[in-house]
């Protein structure tokens, strides 16, 4: 899904299912905003469509990237090729002026991206969202989320997993730190909640009564587990979800 100066584009297909860009209702400026919202490989094609319209004007364009596509496959693992390399490929080669990216998953996006800056979106959402919950203890699902958003001011306990790559299980997952009653985890992004639900259960068998979750991506997968079973709420953006649960609240 693409929006081009707060109003979303609309795509045609031409009879051989090729995609086209209608002229008429896009509403194009000296200096324009691309947000980009990915659902599918469709999107990336799309994106490069606008930008070529937009350089074909002699205009400037900003994009704002709500969730950084292949985010997770950012190292080589010896199973799967490193698709981050190629997306941030992808979008350095459209040339927007300068690009946003909401949350990156890892440096290796800071990295790959030509003039980027980020939107960390958890960070400035934290404390307001622990208050809400009245957390007394932060939750790190791992080493990565406790570097990002640890504060001074909350206690904090912190998962260690071990993953299986080939399959996407996680084999092991262990907990350190003191947990008190009303714990808010804190990380990036949730898909279908695996870990989270792991970290649920051992945070409760250590006094945890309340648990909420704070992410700043939210796939529609996390529809398709059992998380809610879990927690008691999740904090999340608003863009990617397309439906409501009565333990989400969208935040802007």
């Amino acid at each position: 899904m693409i929006y081009l100066n707060n109003k979303k584009v609309n795509f045609g297909q031409f009879p051989n299912n090729e995609i086209n860009l209608p002229l008429s209702n896009l509403k194009i400026k000296k200096h324009n905003i691309v947000k980009f919202i990915y659902e599918d490989d469709g999107d990336i094609f799309k994106l490069s469509l606008i930008k070529s319209c937009l350089d074909d004007l002699s205009v400037r364009s900003l994009l704002e990237i709500c969730y950084m596509p292949y985010s997770r496959m950012d190292r080589a693992n010896g199973i799967y090729a490193v698709s981050l390399k190629c997306m941030t490929k992808l979008i350095n080669d459209m040339k927007f002026g300068s690009v946003q990216v909401r949350e990156p998953h890892s440096m290796a996006t800071i990295y790959g991206i030509n003039n980027m800056f980020v939107d960390w979106w958890c960070e400035s959402r934290l404390l307001s969202v622990a208050e809400l919950f009245n957390a007394d203890t932060l939750f790190f699902p791992d080493k990565g989320a406790q570097d990002r958003y640890k504060v001074d001011s909350l206690p904090s306990a912190i998962g260690f997993k071990k993953r299986n790559f080939q399959s996407g299980d996680i084999e092991e997952y262990n907990i350190d730190g003191n947990v008190g009653q009303n714990v808010l985890i804190v990380d990036d992004l949730c898909s279908r909640g695996g870990t989270f639900i792991k970290a649920s259960i051992l945070l409760k068998e250590k006094g945890a009564k309340h648990i909420a979750l704070l992410v700043a991506h939210c796939e529609n997968n996390v529809f398709t587990g059992s998380i809610f079973d879990h927690i008691d709420m999740l904090y999340t953006s608003k863009e990617l979800l397309n439906r409501d649960h009565s333990k989400i609240i969208k935040l802007n």
